[in-house]
């Protein structure tokens, strides 16, 4: 059984751009999968283990000079129901924002008879072209609102969220790790316009996998942040759980290694908005200040780009938006042309 909810949304904003003002080279380590210390699950183990998040954020310069964001991600929960959604927004042109979201009752196996993780639906797909299952992964997807046919090889270091080390979420712990700039090619397409090609030199894919063995509790907000000037790239969450407790941690990782660290969010009451669509409201400004005296000043530019699904199995609504970063110290240094992505799933007003 499936239950699509689609949204063609109009976004209020950022106005469009000439050209291509981001910068998303991708990376290219001779190692990309050689964490340089001891994991207790080898990386196929990981990626082929029954449950909960695959999810990848593709930044993009298309052949026609514009830059996009697509997103993908497949979804189980506890019941052994889930979801798969998409999105893809045009940075530069905000209003042209589509997105999709669909429950699923019929979870499949995620690994197919050859031993590779795979998952298929009829109009979504997430599978390794690699025998190790991780090296080399497609994601395809065709809906009314758009398409996309991506595939992401890695070839950037791994970071391993807080250490590698699992945190408590809910009845069990969560252990999460990224990929953040891989190298990705293949084509797309948002409101029946032409299909576009991803320039591969100047794209790459955010590739997130989390696991959890029970339902995920309480409201969140994840950044996902890139300072490719000074090779920096940064996982970022501020978890509020139902006993009033919250986790803020963020995972730093540099040319010199990874830095872990606690710091206090805090949120700007004059951008909170709320969704005419659902009701929910948001932030969209932020300061993250840490123990050292750094801080980093997030802004989501365009607001909107809510993905939203109600159904018998599941219900999920959350931000996955663009942001830049308009103030930067960390680690004792000043950066500049800091970007990336949040996600926040936060309460009904």
């Amino acid at each position: 059984m499936i239950i699509p909810t689609t949204f063609l949304v109009a976004i209020s904003g950022v106005a469009a751009y000439a050209g291509a003002p981001y910068d998303f080279t991708p990376d290219n380590a001779a190692q990309p999968l050689d964490a340089g210390i001891p994991l207790s699950t080898n990386w196929t183990a990981l990626q082929n283990v029954q449950g909960n998040s695959f999810w990848s954020s593709s930044f993009v310069t298309a052949t026609n000079d514009r830059q996009y964001l697509i997103l993908s991600h497949y979804l189980t929960v506890a019941n052994f129901s889930g979801l798969w959604s998409g999105s893809i927004l045009d940075i530069g042109n905000p209003s042209e924002y589509v997105t999709h979201s669909q429950a699923v009752t019929d979870t499949p196996f995620i690994t197919s008879p050859n031993g590779r993780f795979d998952v298929e639906y009829s109009n979504f797909t997430y599978q390794a072209l690699s025998d190790d299952s991780i090296s080399v992964l497609q994601t395809t997807s065709i809906t009314e609102a758009y398409t996309y046919n991506i595939t992401h090889t890695t070839s950037s270091e791994t970071l391993l969220n807080w250490g590698g080390n699992p945190w408590q979420w809910g009845n069990d712990p969560t252990t999460q790790w990224s990929s953040p700039r891989n190298r990705v090619e293949g084509t797309f397409s948002l409101n029946d316009g032409e299909t576009l090609t991803i320039d591969p030199e100047r794209s790459f894919t955010w590739y997130d996998r989390q696991i959890v063995n029970s339902t995920i509790v309480g409201l969140w907000t994840w950044f996902e942040l890139h300072f490719p000037q000074d090779e920096i790239y940064a996982s970022i969450w501020s978890i509020e759980l139902p006993n009033n407790e919250t986790e803020r941690f963020a995972t730093i990782k540099t040319p010199y290694g990874t830095h872990l660290t606690p710091y206090t969010l805090v949120e700007d009451e004059e951008s909170r908005w709320t969704s005419e669509k659902t009701g929910k409201s948001y932030y969209s400004n932020w300061v993250l200040e840490f123990p050292s005296g750094d801080s980093l000043s997030v802004r989501q530019p365009a607001l909107g780009q809510e993905m939203h699904l109600v159904s018998p199995t599941i219900n999920r609504t959350e931000i996955e938006a663009f942001v830049v970063v308009e103030q930067a110290t960390l680690l004792g240094q000043e950066l500049s042309g800091g970007w990336g992505l949040v996600e926040i799933a936060a309460e009904e007003t």
